[in-house]
């Protein structure tokens, strides 16, 4: 062992790749979670287990680590058991590197144990000889089951990615000629030396992106074609692929309590839905008379090449292996694309949300051939070509939202107005990355007609992304002590004060009238919700800034729409709330300068937390099993159960 690394170093990592054990570890826990790091799922380099050490805030809300330490009996205990069991118990076996660091006390020391990442998925069985791959999830060790497992083993070269496996029971004859002769016309790839017939082979190849149409099986000799050759060719897709198709529906309101609708089931092999969406999606890119804007009246609903793009993101990037189809449904306000699975791991969801993704695709196969057809842009210009096209237009900016199972897009009708929005281009600057200029025109258009919610929400983009905490910590005093002239306080949106808040809290270094102003903007938010989806947004920055008062906020939202029991984003939000209480009551117990009254009130305050957690868990559980929200939920429940445990309070 050698002492080469230091907490306060571990503690500057990613939290994903730190897991913190402050008293004697369950060593069983400890090889579960370094044969997560082992597997490195997101590519993040591996991971730190540290045993005697934890985790907290100081006074000022900063993180520091508190090292209580291990006695050296205990040490060497954990220590050999734990590089036993990553021997005998994890295959292929992995051997992670021991550390041993000071702790406060002399007589006590921090064991860490770093673990890289490897090329090898790596399984761990119990003791009860149970066998699981284990993958990180934010701070957490979760089994890896169903799509995640699928792409753990994909990503380590055990299983051939989805898109390139054989269809079992299909044959050559599966295949529809006519469509692939067509395509190849469209791609300007048909040769006289070289017909579609060609191409339906186990050696030749269309590109070197794609591999050969079909696979001789070992053992029959018989010729099986890919999935994406049945997804994009076949002659009966859903026959073998029965989620690989579309409902497209068109709602004459706002939502879906319209008597009457219209409804198509678009069947048929990938390119027949393709062609038959884009045509749809036309019909909804009409033009639009503006008597209010001279320079140019007419625009369209729709920019049809947004349209186009959210498509292709739909059917490039969903999950065929699911079996639920893609949705696109047209409201009189908007239209709603629906691509079934989690977005791709590869995928930053923050910069996704941003419309900043970077190129990733799920299937490269599927992504040559849409790009060849001149569906889809270059990789990675998609999202930001749908928001470019919505503000050139006079669009309202698009919605982008990553649930646990599905990317949702909403593109909004150009509406009629007045005027153009006078945020437009400050939305258009930041999208192209010119945080400089957007911030000399909002700075601009604040001086002009002072704050509305658009342009607080625009500063909290655009000041912490430029990291001028002043500024914003400036532009909240003048929206405060001002009332935002020449428009009121109360009538900034509940979402813009949530989001200054949370941008208030988020500095660095954060100061005590920062955090004055982010708590008043925050109370502000709440007072002044109108929905449920506004209030779930406020909860959101409670969980990070203020869980004491989210967890008054959490059963008012449920006497207010007893619904969001089923909701993920109510039970993510809520839990969040409850367990960072129970982390901030931890501390105070562990504070030797707390008095006995302090203690026990912090005890009986956790074993309620305990309580009101555990009524949460059961609406986790009436989610999908593989649902991220649901996982991550029974996985940290485990943890603080344990704690309690521990402490002797179950």
């Amino acid at each position: 062992m050698a002492d080469r690394i230091d907490l306060d170093w571990i503690s500057s990592r990613e939290s994903e790749r730190v897991e913190w054990k402050e008293g004697p570890a369950n060593v069983d826990d400890v090889v579960k979670t370094l044969s997560a790091f082992a597997n490195d799922i997101s590519n993040l380099g591996g991971g730190y287990v540290v045993c005697g050490a934890a985790e907290e805030k100081d006074e000022h809300g900063f993180q520091r680590v508190r090292r209580v330490g291990l006695t050296a009996a205990k040490l060497k205990e954990i220590e050999g058991e734990v590089l036993t069991l990553c021997q005998r118990h994890v295959s292929p076996s992995i051997q992670p590197v021991g550390h041993v660091l000071d702790a406060e006390s002399p007589d006590r020391k921090v064991l860490v144990f770093q673990q890289p990442g490897t090329r090898s998925a790596h399984l761990f069985r119990s003791k009860d000889q149970h066998g699981a791959y284990f993958v990180r999830n934010s701070k957490s060790t979760l089994e890896a089951r169903n799509g995640i497992l699928t792409e753990l083993l994909t990503q380590k070269g055990e299983v051939e990615p989805w898109d390139k496996q054989v269809v079992p029971d299909a044959t050559a004859d599966d295949i529809d000629m006519l469509v692939l002769r067509e395509t190849l016309v469209r791609m300007n790839r048909l040769r006289p030396d070289r017909p579609p017939e060609y191409y339906v082979s186990e050696t030749n190849k269309i590109h070197e992106f794609v591999p050969p149409f079909l696979v001789k099986e070992p053992h029959t000799g018989l010729l099986r074609p890919r999935r994406f050759v049945i997804l994009l060719f076949g002659r009966e897709t859903q026959r073998f692929i029965p989620g690989a198709f579309t409902l497209f529906s068109i709602y004459p309101g706002v939502d879906k309590s319209e008597r009457h609708s219209e409804r198509h089931e678009l069947l048929g092999s990938l390119i027949q839905q393709t062609l038959k969406l884009r045509s749809l999606l036309a019909d909804q890119s009409t033009t639009l008379f503006d008597k209010g804007d001279p320079q140019t009246p007419n625009r369209v609903k729709y920019p049809e090449d947004a349209l186009v793009e959210a498509m292709v993101n739909v059917l490039a990037h969903r999950d065929y292996s699911l079996g639920d189809p893609a949705r696109v449904t047209v409201f009189s306000d908007r239209i709603e694309l629906l691509s079934p699975g989690r977005l791709a791991r590869a995928l930053s969801s923050e910069k996704f949300q941003r419309g900043e993704a970077t190129p990733s695709w799920r299937s490269q196969s599927l992504a040559w051939f849409l790009k060849e057809l001149q569906f889809a842009q270059g990789e990675g210009q998609g999202l930001p070509t749908i928001k470019r096209r919505l503000l050139e237009n006079g669009s309202p900016a698009p919605i982008f939202e990553l649930g646990p199972e599905s990317v949702h897009y909403i593109i909004f009708a150009r509406r009629v107005l007045p005027e153009a929005s006078p945020n437009r281009a400050i939305e258009l600057l930041i999208l192209v990355g010119e945080l400089g200029r957007a911030n000399a025109r909002l700075e601009a258009r604040i001086r002009e007609v002072g704050y509305d919610s658009e342009t607080v929400a625009l500063l909290t983009r655009v000041l912490p992304a430029l990291q001028e905490w002043k500024k914003l910590e400036a532009h909240a005093v003048a929206i405060r002590h001002r009332g935002g002239h020449p428009r009121s306080l109360k009538e900034l949106s509940a979402t813009s004060k949530a989001a200054l808040a949370g941008a208030l809290w988020s500095a660095r270094p954060r100061t005590k009238s920062m955090e004055s102003h982010s708590l008043s903007f925050l109370e502000e938010a709440k007072r002044n919700a109108r929905s449920t989806q506004e209030l779930l947004r406020v909860l959101e920055q409670f969980a990070v800034i203020s869980p004491f008062e989210g967890d008054i906020l959490l059963g008012e939202i449920v006497d207010r729409d007893p619904e969001t029991r089923s909701d993920p984003i109510f039970i993510s939000s809520g839990f969040s709330t409850l367990s960072a209480m129970f982390a901030r009551l931890l501390t105070a117990l562990s504070d030797p300068q707390g008095t006995p009254k302090t203690r026990t009130l912090a005890e009986s305050e956790c074993r309620s937390l305990l309580i009101r957690m555990a009524d949460l868990v059961p609406w986790a559980k009436k989610l999908p099993p593989d649902n991220a929200v649901r996982i991550d939920v029974e996985a940290k429940f485990v943890k603080i159960q344990e704690t309690a445990a521990e402490r002797g309070w179950l």
